[in-house]
């Protein structure tokens, strides 16, 4: 009986040694599926904070492109005001120019009477281009800036 028992005994322990074999052969394959699982949801994330990282630039250009149109048509108007602007010059430097060169050190109601009844009249019976309304000395002569820093100064 005791042999029998014993060879019981052995063969239960080769079982045993096959399971425990198989055991680490599960434990070893299920540790390399883990250690894939791991990098594939690593991967996973780095792509999606790639793909978060790329709308956001996606993002950014479409307000970029959003704003250069607007700019655009700013700048188109700015350019059509310009134009015109340009074309009023000749009128407006005229004037500037004949009011520094005749009028400058007369009366500031004498140099209206003038600009008003005489040159600004004659010029546009002429058909000479020039602004509406123009203040011949801040509009072509200087400008805001110009009187406030004299204003500051005491002028």
């Amino acid at each position: 009986r005791l042999a029998q028992q014993q060879a019981k005994l052995k063969s239960r322990r080769e079982e045993l040694e096959k399971v425990q074999k198989k055991v680490a052969e599960l434990e070893e394959t299920f540790n390399k599926l883990k250690a894939e699982s791991e990098k594939a949801q690593a991967e996973g994330r780095r792509i999606e904070a790639e793909q978060q990282e790329t709308k956001d630039k996606i993002d950014r250009a479409q307000r970029l492109v959003r704003g250069l149109s607007d700019e655009n048509i700013r700048w188109t108007q700015t350019i059509k005001d310009l134009k015109a602007a340009v074309e009023l010059q000749i009128g407006n430097v005229l004037l500037g120019s004949a009011f520094i060169s005749y009028i400058g050190p007369f009366s500031k109601n004498y140099r209206e009477k003038i600009l008003h009844q005489q040159w600004i009249p004659n010029i546009k019976e002429s058909g000479i281009p020039m602004s509406e309304n123009l203040d011949v000395v801040m509009n072509v002569l200087t400008n805001e800036a110009q009187v406030a820093s004299w204003n500051n100064e005491g002028l």
